[in-house]
């Protein structure tokens, strides 16, 4: 749950916590002790920005599971492939 609210839209528009490699840096830094199996020392991990390609890909592939899990009609969540978010979990 907490890498698939980093990126939410409100009445300003839509907000990604996750663009940059210092904005995944401070995130898991930040939420790193929630994390299962995270080691205290992997809070500090320095991202690539191929991981940040992952991260991001993984979270659209939670969230992607979770709009079918849950049924949601919005025509944003109508495009998802729930083959590949599995894959891409299973990754």
């Amino acid at each position: 749950m907490l890498l698939m609210n980093t990126i939410w839209a409100d009445t300003k528009g839509v907000h990604d916590a996750l663009t940059t490699t210092g904005e995944a840096e401070d995130w898991t830094a930040t939420v790193g002790d929630r994390l299962p199996g995270m080691h205290p020392r992997r809070a500090q991990y320095r991202y690539t920005k191929a991981e940040l390609v992952r991260l991001r890909q993984l979270r659209e592939a939670l969230r992607d599971l979770a709009a079918e899990l849950t049924g949601d009609p919005r025509p944003i969540a109508s495009d998802r492939d729930v083959s590949q978010a599995l894959a891409r979990v299973n990754e």
